[in-house]
């Protein structure tokens, strides 16, 4: 396949990870975001959950980007029944994606997304500095102790966090912060939360605008990058690769 083959990507940390390496990448998402040099110029396909689907067929891709995590499988069987070629990751932890960067630099001939499969393999994890990770990751609130069972907040009305086999739990434990939740993705309550030390992530809800009333209702934590833990791809691998710094 061309280096030019035209793509369409459905998940926001694979189409800044593409436009990243050069790849005309012709569609995209509303929450693809970055980079906003870029991003702007290419065409709009919906959400990450509920594409436009006649759009895509206008767009002509020769692949259509999605992921298991973030896409519904609904999405991928309607994309097949059109006959439009997929290429969907499963991202669970760093492997996955770094495999998936290998597969994506096959199918595309681009050598800057196999170079970056090769920037996440040779990651001395065991390294990282956790100053500087706590830093990175940083935005407002109290600073973690070791003694505090932490959640890692993702959504609000039901709450809902991360638990601890997922890529943002690995990334957090590298950087020596374990999750307390067996479940991926449970719904918890307020009176649970009050118990933990909250990471309140800054996306997908906008917990910065609220961050002051969750305190007040006897929460507390600090607000943290959440882009920097979730957005797999070139803006993990450069967070990462600067914590080792």
């Amino acid at each position: 396949m061309s280096e030019k083959a035209r793509i369409i990507s459905l998940v926001p940390s694979w189409t800044e990870t593409l436009l990243e390496a050069g790849v005309l990448v012709v569609g995209c998402t509303q929450f693809c975001i970055h980079p906003i040099d870029k991003i702007s110029s290419i065409s709009k396909v919906g959400g990450t959950k509920n594409m436009n689907l006649e759009k895509i067929l206008q767009l002509k891709p020769d692949f259509v980007i999605l992921d298991e995590q973030e896409n519904k499988l609904e999405m991928a069987e309607e994309l097949k029944r059109n006959h439009i070629s997929l290429l969907i990751s499963n991202v669970t932890d760093l492997q996955s994606v770094e495999d998936f960067l290998i597969t994506l630099g096959e199918a595309l001939s681009n050598e800057k997304l196999i170079q970056m499969a090769g920037r996440y393999q040779k990651l001395n994890l065991q390294k990282i500095n956790k100053e500087k990770f706590w830093q990175q990751i940083f935005i407002l609130g109290e600073r973690l102790t070791s003694q505090s069972p932490v959640d890692y907040v993702i959504w609000r009305k039901p709450f809902m966090v991360i638990g601890k086999n997922t890529f943002i739990a690995e990334n957090l434990k590298f950087g020596g912060i374990e999750l307390i939740r067996e479940e991926k993705y449970p719904k918890v309550s307020e009176a649970d939360l009050k118990k933990s030390f909250c990471l309140f992530s800054s996306e997908p809800y906008p917990f910065a605008k609220h961050f002051d009333s969750l305190k007040q209702r006897g929460m507390h934590g600090a607000l943290v990058d959440g882009e920097k833990l979730s957005w797999y791809g070139i803006r993990n691998l450069n967070f990462l690769e600067r914590c080792l710094e």
